[in-house]
């Protein structure tokens, strides 16, 4: 309804049109007809691509007095939302998108039926949540490896590469090399730091310890 109010004058929103959604948002004792939980792909997502962007499609339409909506969050946990059956309105179509991680956001128009064809589960697929839980997580789980990677490239690169001289050296990729593999197994094996440790010292200095 906040998208909505974008597009609308707020006195739209302020008739009897979404009275029954309004008294649900606000708990006021009545039954959820009006959100559904769903692992199925939404019809018209492919316009805005993500694997983990929140979207949002809002289609209000003036023949059938309808405005429905479908909300995506982190491109797998999805729910269908019936606003009205009464809207007075003028036609809308919009799917809205931003990027939790970079906060990019997008906005682009449609024109679909599909959006006005969808009816409400009747029961939540426990199954499906899990899987979309899962998936979320894979992502983000990628996302952070890749940057770590390009992170771990990137400097052994400057390490042994730039300004080393006037082309690249079989020692200096072997360098490099060596360097990315070990930086990648100190990650992978939660080794934060490299330290060497002179034991004949450290006894000496045991001993000197009160």
């Amino acid at each position: 309804m906040t998208y909505l109010a974008t597009f609308v004058a707020p006195e739209r929103l302020r008739t009897g049109d979404f009275q029954a959604v309004i008294e649900y948002i606000n708990e006021k004792g009545i039954e959820n007809n009006f959100v559904s939980f769903s692992t199925a792909p939404f019809p018209l997502l492919d316009r805005v691509d993500s694997e983990i962007k929140h979207r949002l499609i809002l289609a209000a339409c003036d023949e059938n007095k309808k405005v429905n909506a479908m909300l995506e969050l982190y491109g797998n946990i999805r729910f269908f939302i019936t606003l009205t059956d009464q809207w007075s309105g003028p036609s809308i179509s919009k799917v809205y998108a931003i990027d939790p991680v970079t906060q990019e956001s997008e906005e682009v128009s449609f024109h679909s039926e599909e959006v006005f064809n969808l009816s409400h589960e009747d029961s939540v697929d426990s199954e499906g949540f899990k899987k979309a839980v899962f998936n979320i997580i894979q992502c983000f789980q990628d996302r952070q490896m890749n940057r770590i990677i390009s992170q771990i490239s990137s400097k052994a690169i400057e390490n042994h590469i730039v300004g080393k001289g006037d082309y690249i050296s079989e020692e200096m990729i072997s360098s490099m090399a060596s360097e990315v593999a070990l930086e990648f197994t100190r990650v992978m094996h939660r080794i934060d730091t490299e330290e060497v440790i002179d034991l004949v010292e450290l006894n000496m200095q045991r001993k000197l310890d009160p």
